[in-house]
């Protein structure tokens, strides 16, 4: 049972040509591809489509190390800056059935200093907020009079929202489609060849079997043609395309007929295939070569695309036990004027990705370099080491892991940074990040030496939207309101927690006299 796919893999090489293999083997990196993309939508798009019934929570935490305070007490000119080691914010939106409401506020270490709340009924045009630390009444407006007939228009914006919406395919609707097509590309592809040989990365040497895949420019049109064959006759695609029109149609307070729609799509597919049929020639010498490399459980675990004999990309990973090497490549040309030869020289550039490390079914660990090689010379950019990053969840669309990133001493010498290139080559910025089908957690760090420099942590939770009615308080609809409401503040409260909050005295000072100005202005 634990070599199934090794078996099955064998097997399937044994009975089938070439051509049969390539195409199994694709089928099932197509298959895989397809449920992760499914899986990604249907989490990130479909899960969050109900606009008049949905919640963001927001938390953000600042965190100073020690000489990131130094240099606070530079800048403001105050003694200690010990309150300033961990400061957060709070922010909740929600809006359901048409009212918005929310909630803000911000804590120095322990102490929450100022909040707010608001509501706004779109419907009946008002509005209200509060900021309890100054005031315990609301003070509202009703700002109709200001946007005449905007109830009426949100309430259609949201409705016509919705019928969009609607309209969106399901995820496994998605995932047919992109295996269906991909399915027929690959089918209808041009000569394959099979050969047993290895794959080298670093210093791991893997067995695997060989497969190039030639495309001329005929396979091309046979490739578009069988596609274009199938996409006429396609129910899923005609309804997905017809939805979107009609519900398009709806934002535009217009109408259109789905069968028409569908009659018109057809139609400009039988031109595309009109159009392909007229061609007759093909430059035989115009190809498309792609070289894959298959292990023994048939998984593709390189992929090299050459144009006409230029390379374009390639990636390879080998794998011997846990331990991993893995190098991917982007390639392209640049022209350099020579001032010697008085011509213009092709030079070949390449970026590359590469490093080793640990993997398992579930989680890979390594230490990566991002390179640049331009001609004869090599430039090393970026460092990248990665801890415990969760491969099954990213194909699901969720991102788990651990980045720290340092800027290549090479790369700053290059740049001639000087005494300021050893500086920033001290510092590391690690990002944290887990993300979820209903919340997310970032936090992005700056390292001095392994030591905290400083760090942002956001969290972030969705769901349905919060009930809210507008709150009692103080409408606004002359001078008078606006002073009855004006009585009600009381700075007092605001300032004795600012005093227990562990300010700077400098700071503290400063905003007592700002309170006193607003007291003297509202006398």
């Amino acid at each position: 049972l634990a070599n199934f796919k090794s078996v099955t893999n064998s097997v399937n090489k044994l009975v089938s040509s070439p051509e049969k293999y390539y195409a199994s083997v694709e089928k099932n990196q197509i298959k895989e591809l397809a449920g992760s993309f499914a899986d990604t939508y249907d989490n990130n798009v479909l899960e969050n489509l109900d606009f008049n019934n949905y919640s963001v929570d927001y938390a953000i935490e600042v965190e100073l190390g020690e000489d990131a305070r130094e240099l606070i007490e530079t800048y403001l000119e105050v003694d200690d800056t010990e309150a300033f080691k961990k400061m957060a914010a709070s922010f909740f939106i929600s809006l359901k059935n048409n009212v918005f409401s929310g909630e803000a506020s911000a804590t120095l270490g322990k102490n929450k200093l100022i909040s707010a709340n608001a509501v706004v009924d779109m419907d009946k045009c008002e509005a209200y907020a509060q900021i309890p630390e100054l005031s315990d009444k609301y003070i509202g407006v009703n700002f109709e009079e200001y946007v005449e007939g905007f109830a009426e228009e949100f309430a259609l914006v949201m409705e016509q929202s919705g019928a969009l919406t609607d309209a969106f395919p399901k995820a496994k609707t998605v995932e047919k489609l992109i295996n269906k097509y991909l399915t027929i590309a690959v089918n209808n592809v041009g000569s394959v060849k099979e050969d047993k040989g290895t794959i080298e990365v670093g210093d791991i040497e893997q067995k695997c079997t060989t497969i190039r895949i030639r495309i001329k420019a005929e396979d091309m049109i046979n490739i578009a043609k069988a596609v274009l064959e199938e996409a006429k006759d396609d129910k899923d695609l005609h309804n997905l395309i017809a939805e979107f029109a009609v519900a398009a149609a709806e934002l535009e307070e217009e109408e259109i007929d789905a069968d028409e729609v569908i009659d018109m799509f057809k139609d400009e597919v039988d031109s595309l295939l009109e159009e392909l049929e007229e061609i007759e020639e093909f430059d035989s010498e115009e190809e498309i070569v792609m070289n894959l490399w298959v292990d023994g459980e048939g998984e593709v675990i390189g992929r090299e695309v050459k144009v006409n004999d230029e390379t374009l990309f390639s990636y390879k990973m080998a794998q011997k036990g846990s331990k991993f090497e893995f190098k991917a490549s982007v390639y392209s040309n640049t022209y350099e004027y020579d001032y010697d030869t008085y011509e213009y020289k092709d030079i070949e550039q390449e970026i590359t990705f590469e490093g080793a490390g640990k993997k398992n079914s579930s989680s890979l660990s390594g230490e990566f370099a991002l390179k640049m090689k331009k001609g004869d010379e090599s430039l090393k950019l970026l460092e990248v080491a990665v801890d415990d990053f969760k491969t099954k969840k990213a194909k699901e669309g969720y991102l788990d892991g651990s980045f720290t990133f340092s800027l290549s001493k090479d790369l700053l010498e290059e740049a001639g940074a000087g005494i300021a290139g050893s500086v920033v080559s001290k510092y590391q910025l690690k990002v944290d990040i887990k993300t979820g089908k209903d919340a997310a957690d970032l936090a992005v760090s700056v390292l001095d030496d392994d030591e905290l420099f400083a760090k942002v942590a956001l969290s972030t939770k969705i769901g349905n939207g919060k009930s809210a009615k507008l709150p009692k308080g103080i409408l606004v609809e002359g001078e008078e309101d606006v002073m009855e409401w004006a009585e009600t503040i009381d700075t007092e409260k605001f300032l004795k927690k600012i005093e227990k909050s562990g300010l700077p005295v400098e700071i503290v000072e400063e905003i007592e006299d700002a309170c006193d100005m607003l007291d003297e202005m509202l006398d």
